[in-house]
């Protein structure tokens, strides 16, 4: 039996039901996590669970380096809800990057993530320190290194799911 037989035969009652049966069989074996297909382009099947823990990883990373990055501020800011809010919106930054799933690690993507941080912040205070040049240094180190983790945690769990 030849390809242009195995067609022809598809074309009739008995193909055509044949066919169908076996597209909502895949269909529900992708559905129900039975049949998994992950390519560079593609990702079928249920992988919520290493999602979700990928996602804890990079929230964890974020709530900790912004406790972090708080000592390295002034004293008079650095326990005032001021900053307690100010460090909440930039989290939301980072949240959202990784609730996207689109984060990179190159030079541009850092220089526009910062931009959105330094945003967020200047948007809450006014207060001339948070224009210095010193202040701007610690978002772009904090901003480079942040975006490096999450990369890299999201990296390693790629290279955990095709595993």
């Amino acid at each position: 039996m030849n390809i242009s037989e195995i067609l022809q035969s598809l074309t009739n009652g008995w193909g055509i039901l044949l066919l169908l049966i076996v597209l909502v069989a895949v269909y529900f074996l992708v559905k129900k996590s039975g049949l998994q297909i992950h390519t560079d382009k593609i990702s079928l099947g249920d992988d919520s669970e290493q999602e979700r823990f990928c996602l804890m990883l990079q929230w964890e990373q974020i709530n900790s380096a912004l406790d972090g990055v708080a000592v390295k501020l002034p004293e008079q800011y650095r326990h005032t809800d001021k900053c307690k809010t100010i460090l909440a919106r930039v989290g939301d930054v980072y949240q959202q990057m990784i609730m996207v799933n689109h984060i990179r690690n190159d030079a541009k993507y850092k220089e526009l993530k910062l931009g959105l941080v330094l945003n967020a912040v200047l948007k809450r205070t006014d207060d001339e320190y948070f224009q210095s040049k010193e202040f701007i240094d610690i978002a772009t180190d904090f901003n480079s290194k942040m975006i490096d983790t999450l990369y890299t945690i999201r990296q390693t769990y790629a290279k955990q799911r095709s595993a």
